[in-house]
């Protein structure tokens, strides 16, 4: 890849990184109220729990975007809004992906993980040149979960169906985008969930 792409790319990741460190940082120090306060027992082992759902996460987060660097053309960059974090979009064939994000939800204070199976529509416009817009329609999992202050966790799994629109310039590596996706909870609550975003990812060949 070009140098500026190079850089561009490294300072994505190393923003995205910085944000998911803060995220474990602060799970860390939540898990490390729960083991040394004046709590129960249960108590404790619920800030147990915590810790290694924040370790499984993580692994399956690496697990996945490892699978995702085996081969073909893959996007990493960040994802702004319901929720906030690190995004990646592997290109299965021309009109499929996988997107993946692992990212946190300020406003209801949740960690959250997502991945989803993407189906691509171009779009034709008159004098479009040879930049792209695709809309996009895919079906998948989130599981999101936080720590609440008196030693409370709540965990929540859930069905994600998502629709959004993309715009690929010609001759850039970007990929910009914008989508919505209702969610279905099915654990440990039934309740509906939307999340939203925009965001950048830059697309390079593996």
């Amino acid at each position: 890849m070009p140098p500026c792409v190079n850089r561009a790319v490294v300072f994505i990741l190393g923003a995205a990184f910085q944000g998911i460190k803060r995220g474990i940082t602060r799970a860390a120090s939540e898990t490390m109220v729960y083991l040394t306060g004046p709590f129960h027992e249960h108590k404790r082992q619920k800030g147990a729990r915590m810790k290694g759902k924040g370790v499984f996460l993580t692994l399956l987060f690496l697990v996945l975007f490892s699978s995702m660097l085996s081969a073909g053309n893959l996007g990493i960059g960040i994802i702004l809004g319901s929720p906030t974090g690190f995004s990646a979009k592997f290109w299965t064939a021309g009109r499929t992906a996988i997107d993946l994000a692992l990212a946190w939800d300020f406003g209801n204070d949740y960690f959250h993980i997502h991945s989803d199976y993407l189906y691509h529509f171009p779009l034709r416009f008159e004098g479009g040149g040879r930049s792209k817009f695709l809309t996009y329609l895919g079906i998948g999992g989130r599981f999101k979960f936080k720590s609440g202050g008196q030693g409370e966790d709540k965990n929540l799994l859930g069905v994600r169906g998502v629709g959004g629109i993309e715009f690929l310039p010609y001759g850039t590596p970007l990929d910009i985008f914008a989508e919505i996706a209702p969610v279905m909870n099915i654990i440990e609550e039934t309740s509906l969930d939307i999340d939203g975003g925009i965001g950048i990812r830059f697309t390079f060949s593996l």
